[in-house]
């Protein structure tokens, strides 16, 4: 059995609740009829008038059951996550011999959407010589 540390934990029920926002979004958009709101590609102002509605509608859904609430909290968990894996990461043998591109990359990560989504997949499956809770 894997043993995970309070902070996969956290980012794998940050991760969850936010799946589960997305999710009650689109039955939410499909009830309000949200996905019939359709315009034909051209540049009129009735298709205007449809894409701002359509716009207006989803914010106002997204608003009202706290997506971004959510969002920022699965933000949060991602970084306290990889904080704690570069801790984690610095008792590595391997970590010492390539100290300097380790560093600037737990330093940059936010620059690169690619690498910090590996770095966050990598760090939610450390396993844990000892359980954190």
């Amino acid at each position: 059995m894997k043993n995970y540390s309070v902070e996969q934990l956290n980012y794998l029920e940050a991760k969850t609740q936010y799946e589960m926002i997305n999710e009650q979004i689109e039955i939410e958009k499909e009830k309000q009829g949200v996905n019939k709101l359709v315009t034909d590609g051209r540049r009129t102002p009735e298709n205007r008038e449809i894409a701002h509605k359509r716009l207006n509608m989803i914010s106002e859904i997204e608003n009202k059951l706290g997506k971004w609430k959510v969002l920022d909290q699965l933000i949060d968990a991602e970084d306290e996550l990889i904080k704690w894996s570069h801790e984690h990461m610095k008792k590595a043998k391997e970590y010492n011999s390539q100290k300097e591109e380790m560093e600037r990359l737990f330093k940059d990560y936010k620059k690169f959407p690619k690498i910090r989504e590996k770095m966050i997949d990598a760090a939610s499956k450390l396993i844990l010589n000892k359980p954190a809770i």
